[in-house]
């Protein structure tokens, strides 16, 4: 009798194991993960924001037009006039555009990669072969600046005369010059190190920022996501859906992963700019895809 009322306790233990283990094991099966999916605009929002935030830069121009610079005598003293061009320190002059309607049939243009002042003929108007002579004005000089530190000061063009001794009276005859509006020019900087980084990011050490084992977490990617970025070069079509050509035909071809036949992929299509620190802009399709 004892020996048959040990074996109900023990079927009971083993019963109520059973059923805890069973009851465990289905919390575990149907809790909710650890990290919630994220929908597929979000993360097409999160990559095309952080690529955005690391290669896209603002370049400006700026016009200034000069009706009178040239050298002037005063006290017996040839005085050499310049008018001074100063961006401050977080930008500098990319290019410069030169334009001079003397001849409307001929007119003076040029487009220089560096410039420094705007240097004035001599009081004896002899003409110096120098792009930055202004000979008989007037002209318009379009500088191109962009910036060398991010995110950079606000850019100020300062323009004067100098000497800043020249009397008053004579500027308007000597130096005189008016600053036009500046203009802002959004773009894609591909002259960065940061985007030379990205385009090659095969070649980067693990640690590396732009590297597969870095980007997703300095991105705020989810880790069972994966992002493809895609633009080609000029003149290139761009094949979403075929196998990956050379890497030379890309402008840009990151990618984490490889989507597999079921995956649900999005893609965005950006068209936006290529800019130089020339100015020069360039059209391109950025293709953003997740999945």
């Amino acid at each position: 009798m004892m020996n048959r009322r040990g074996d109900v306790h023990v079927d009971w233990i083993i019963s109520m194991g059973i059923f805890l283990i069973s009851t465990i094991a289905l919390f575990l099966f149907f809790r909710p993960t650890d990290v919630p999916p994220v929908s597929g605009e979000v993360l097409l929002d999160t990559i095309n924001y952080h690529f955005n935030d690391n290669f896209t830069w603002v370049v400006k121009t700026t016009p200034v037009f000069v009706s009178a610079c040239r050298g002037y005598t005063a006290d017996g003293v040839d005085e050499t006039m310049t008018i001074t061009i100063d961006t401050g320190n977080d930008w500098e002059v990319g290019y410069v555009d030169y334009y001079r309607e003397e001849d409307p049939a001929n007119p003076e243009e040029g487009h220089w990669p560096s410039f420094g002042n705007i240097e004035c003929p001599g009081v004896e108007d002899i003409v110096q072969k120098q792009f930055h002579i202004v000979n008989d004005p007037p002209a318009e000089f379009i500088f191109t600046t962009y910036p060398t530190i991010f995110p950079p000061s606000k850019a100020v063009l300062s323009v004067s005369c100098s000497p800043d001794s020249v009397p008053n009276e004579l500027l308007e005859d000597y130096c005189d010059f008016s600053v036009g509006s500046v203009e802002n020019f959004e773009g894609i900087n591909t002259e960065s190190d940061a985007f030379v980084d990205f385009k090659n990011y095969k070649q980067l050490g693990e640690d590396h920022y732009f590297s597969l084992n870095q980007i997703k977490e300095n991105w705020d990617f989810p880790e069972r996501n994966e992002f493809w970025i895609l633009a080609c070069n000029s003149g290139v079509a761009c094949d979403l859906f075929g196998e990956d050509p050379d890497d030379n035909t890309y402008l840009i071809n990151y990618k984490t992963g490889s989507p597999h036949q079921q995956a649900d992929v999005l893609t965005r299509e950006v068209k936006t700019f290529i800019i130089g620190s020339d100015g020069v802009k360039m059209p391109v399709s950025i293709y953003f895809r997740v999945w």
